[in-house]
């Protein structure tokens, strides 16, 4: 823990550090917008960035993700051609406006 170090700036580091998390944990999102697509349409747009193994266990975490109220969760396929993906996307928001 660089909070308790000898070295002054580890420990200012440290402290704007818990500063920084504090902050994320007390600012609630009012929407999360899951994007999500099968493994290999994801790899067919991006072609080698990822390992098929690992794009299905990302696709798995991010399904997994659950968040408490009042965050509204919408889940949007991403797999859909994109004017419709940023429709959707765009009418979540403006339905919590």
């Amino acid at each position: 823990d660089f909070g308790n170090s000898r070295n002054f700036i580890l420990r200012a580091l440290a402290r704007m550090e818990r500063k920084v998390y504090a902050s994320a944990e007390s600012a609630v999102p009012d929407i999360l917008i899951k994007l999500v697509a099968d493994a290999d349409i994801v790899e067919k747009r991006k072609p080698g960035e990822t390992s098929p193994e690992k794009l299905r266990m990302k696709i798995v975490g991010i399904k997994g993700l659950q968040f408490n109220p009042p965050v509204r969760v919408v889940t949007v396929d991403a797999s859909k051609p994109l004017n419709e993906v940023l429709f959707l996307i765009r009418r979540e928001i403006w339905n919590i406006l």
